[in-house]
């Protein structure tokens, strides 16, 4: 989920590394542009997004923005549905709100 989640640009200066590939060669400076693994933050801008997507999307897709809100742990949806039809059409929902989040990229 992570890599989902590019860093505005204005922002991607504090998320710089230096690193070589060869002692002999000389520091490149790298900017990461997407979220990455290891951060203490990371999780909390996971989730955050997803939580202002929900927000974006809820008129679009009402059960989809509630679930992801209320029933997300991390990348994780654990619900219920009464009927496989109301699973099928909340699943797809999810995944088109979802999409909605990479419009942007």
């Amino acid at each position: 989920m992570y890599l989902q989640i590019s860093f505005h640009e204005n922002h991607r200066r504090f998320q710089r590394i230096l690193y070589r590939f060869n002692i002999n060669e000389p520091l490149q400076l790298y900017e990461m542009t997407r979220v990455p693994f290891g951060l203490r933050c990371s999780p909390y801008l996971a989730l955050r997004t997803v939580r202002q997507l929900a927000a974006d999307e809820r008129a679009r897709y009402p059960d989809a923005a509630a679930g992801a809100e209320r029933d997300l742990y991390m990348d994780d949806l654990v619900c219920s549905c009464l009927t496989e039809q109301d699973a099928a059409l909340l699943s797809n929902e999810l995944i088109e709100l979802f999409r909605a989040g990479g419009r942007f990229n």
